[in-house]
């Protein structure tokens, strides 16, 4: 399902490929997926949520707000209309996320 690289795995899952992640899971079936990204310093801080059949939109420059700058700041890659769903500030910490065993919750733990 993914590949690793030197400083950057990109997870490829059927024809979407998803760029700089730390780890992924399939959510309840294989139409979505759950993934963590790095910051700087190679922590993983971000979960999202990405749905395969989705396409990405095209952003309008003019109407970016001051927020999705921060956050193209923060991974510096398109993310498209994969949902942020958990952001760990701290950088004392690390996020990890997995799915339950009846596979029903994603769990996340810092």
């Amino acid at each position: 399902m993914c590949r690793g690289g030197s400083r950057v795995t990109d997870c490829c899952c059927c024809s979407t490929q998803v760029p700089a992640v730390n780890s992924a899971f399939w959510g309840r079936d294989t139409t979505e997926i759950f993934y963590t990204t790095f910051d700087q310093a190679q922590r993983p801080f971000k979960l999202w949520h990405h749905r395969l059949s989705q396409e990405p939109k095209a952003t309008n420059s003019a109407q970016t707000s001051e927020v999705e700058e921060k956050q193209k700041e923060d991974s510096e890659i398109e993310r498209g209309d994969d949902t942020l769903l958990y952001t760990e500030a701290d950088e004392r910490f690390y996020l990890s996320a997995y799915k339950s065993l009846d596979h029903r919750w994603v769990n996340t733990f810092v």
